[in-house]
């Protein structure tokens, strides 16, 4: 550690860094949902559609790391108290009761604010608020996190929820991951997640191409077997960086430089485009992570880091108030560009004041919303 180093850090969570790129990376998803659609805005110039098509994959690259987040901080918890106690043996009933009561209170006031301003604005339509509201067995199926079984249920209540159903099924699947890795070692029982992901894309991307089974491939598309390579990859960076494992090229510049090449040239690649990408940014995490005492905090990043701790309020959130402030601004003489600017600056301003209170009530317990300071010297 560099004795020189000294640099007041807001610490409430064990990396800092990874704040960042959780604030960078919902902040992507957000510019992803609210760009304009190409297709449909026939007056874009070539320039326009260059910059577009370029955030566009904001969705993907932000998913993608978040996958790889939940996989590294699940298993970095669990891979400490390993090494700790060699004997240790999680409990999976009480791991998994935890993790859904972690999610649920969030997911739930997500999914009852969207009812309350889908039916005020039916209201204020003077339409029908039944039309505005899910189909009870769509809600139904989010309430129990079984929506993305089902191709009509899969975008339903909010597109955006999606992702908290993937997870719920990865959290299902890590103690196969552990246990393989406990018999294997971690790095083999990676080889045979990537080989499972593999086959699982391989027989979606083929249904996909058949008639019959489109919405079926579909829906496998983005299930857990499609992206448990990438949960798994930030699963083994974890152990990685707990066991102190010696990393030969930690150049987090290249990683970027690579992620972004890979993001451009690899979408044509579907079968192995996320997994590619994961493993990607599980290296950009691993010596993101080993280089952060070394790493200096500026002030300017504390926008990304208040909204990296509550991205999942805001990725649970924003989705929400899309449509309205769109719709409002639909009548603007702005410009294509300058539209989309003001969309994401009316979003984002809209989205965190509510998600810190979800942050705050929902997301954590109280006991631990008073935020630690602490001196990395």
């Amino acid at each position: 550690m560099n004795p020189n180093l000294k640099t007041d850090v807001p610490q409430t969570s064990r990396f800092w860094t990874l704040d960042i790129i959780k604030g960078i990376s919902v902040l992507a998803v957000i510019i992803f949902h609210v760009l304009p659609d190409v297709k449909s805005e026939s007056n874009l110039t070539d320039s326009s559609i260059l910059w577009i098509n370029w955030l566009r994959y904001g969705g993907t690259l932000g998913v993608s790391i978040f996958f790889v987040l939940s996989g590294f901080g699940i298993h970095y918890s669990q891979a400490k108290q390993q090494i700790g106690d060699p004997k240790f043996q999680p409990i999976w009933n009480k791991f998994l009761i935890r993790r859904v009561r972690r999610l649920y209170p969030a997911y739930l006031g997500a999914i009852l604010l969207s009812i309350i301003i889908n039916s005020i604005w039916g209201l204020i339509r003077q339409q029908n608020i039944f039309a505005y509201l899910p189909q009870i067995w769509d809600l139904i199926a989010h309430l129990l996190f079984l929506h993305t079984l089902n191709p009509k249920t899969f975008f339903g209540v909010i597109p955006a929820l999606w992702f908290v159903g993937t997870l719920v099924q990865l959290y299902l699947l890590y103690p196969i991951f552990y246990k393989l890795a406990k018999v294997w070692g971690i790095s083999r029982a990676l080889l045979a997640v990537i080989l499972f992901t593999l086959i699982s894309r391989l027989i979606s991307q083929y249904l996909s191409f058949e008639p019959i089974g489109y919405e079926l491939g579909s829906v496998l598309w983005f299930n857990s077997p499609q992206r448990w390579f990438e949960w798994c990859m930030g699963a083994w960076v974890a152990q990685q960086v707990v066991q102190k494992t010696h990393f030969p090229l930690n150049s987090i510049s290249l990683y970027c430089l690579l992620i972004l090449i890979w993001l451009r040239l690899g979408s044509s690649v579907n079968l192995v485009y996320e997994p590619v990408l994961g493993c990607l940014i599980g290296l950009m995490i691993w010596s993101l992570v080993i280089k952060e005492t070394y790493i200096s905090y500026s002030k300017r990043w504390y926008p990304i880091l208040v909204l990296g701790r509550v991205s999942y309020p805001v990725y649970l959130l924003h989705q929400i108030f899309i449509p309205y402030i769109s719709s409002v601004l639909s009548h603007s003489r702005f410009n294509t560009f300058s539209t989309f600017l003001l969309l994401l600056l009316l979003v984002v301003i809209v989205t965190l004041p509510i998600s810190l209170l979800f942050h705050h009530f929902l997301e954590i317990s109280p006991a631990k919303t008073k935020p630690k300071y602490d001196l990395i010297k």
